[in-house]
């Protein structure tokens, strides 16, 4: 399907002959604008695909046995509870803060990666909506390619690499 392309910069149309059936240009805007939303909405639509139909069952038969042998009881998990960590005022990363998530609840708090943290350390950041903080690096390498600013728009990790590189990563 075709968008309607053309600028509007009359001030009035008419839809026949009749005076009562003129129209304001911000009304052909507002209907040109919504027959190209609807377009769009038209070109994202999902297609039919032959030999299928929404209640098909397209998982075979093998496969389903497969998965159902699984032992999934046998696999081997950490409970992952986690534990917050509200933060109001600027402080260093301690070793007991392992696991847990830092909510930054007030601005422009610094948080200080100390340069003794063990290589098993990681932990969470983010922030209460509005608020904000960031990460201040000692003499560690690192490598954060998304910054170390903490908002409330984005969780980041912590961690260590093998090499004892120190990691920030959304």
């Amino acid at each position: 399907m075709k968008k309607i392309e053309i600028e509007d910069k009359r001030d009035t149309r008419q839809l026949t002959g009749d005076p009562k059936d003129q129209f304001s240009a911000s009304d052909f805007n507002i209907i040109k604008s919504t027959i190209n939303n609807l377009i769009d909405e038209v070109a994202k639509k999902q297609s039919k695909e032959e030999g299928k139909s929404l209640s098909a069952e397209n998982f075979t038969k093998e496969l389903k046995e497969k998965i159902e042998k699984l032992n999934f009881e046998s696999i081997e998990s950490e409970s992952r509870d986690l534990e917050y960590l509200y933060v109001s005022e600027s402080r260093s990363l301690k070793e007991s803060d392992k696991g847990k998530v830092l909510v930054i609840q007030n601005s422009a708090v610094v948080i200080t990666v100390p340069n003794e943290l063990s290589k098993k350390f990681n932990c969470y950041f983010t922030a209460i909506k509005n608020f904000n903080g960031r990460l201040e690096i000692g003499s560690k390498e690192f490598d954060a390619p998304n910054g170390l600013e903490i908002t409330d728009k984005l969780t980041k990790s912590l961690g260590f690499l093998p090499d004892g590189k120190l990691i920030i990563r959304p």
